[in-house]
């Protein structure tokens, strides 16, 4: 699964790969579980909102630039 589970952090559900069942399992886990797809659905926009929002980009493209901030 490489770097997969690091990336997720809990924001998702994890499968064995070529595992049809599992994946069919939690896909239906999630499809009963609509506090669970919202709560997912929050964590995965704050962390894009952190992430990828301008001021987060600025700051990660002047620090691998060595530049510092006021």
């Amino acid at each position: 699964m490489g770097q997969v589970p690091q990336l997720l952090e809990g924001l998702g559900t994890l499968v064995p790969p070529s595992d049809p069942h599992s994946l069919a399992q939690a896909i239906d886990a999630l499809a009963a579980d609509p506090g669970r797809r919202a709560h997912l659905g929050a964590l995965g926009r704050r962390r894009a909102e952190q992430r990828h929002s301008w001021a987060g980009v600025v700051a990660t493209v002047l620090d691998a630039a060595g530049v510092g901030r006021a």
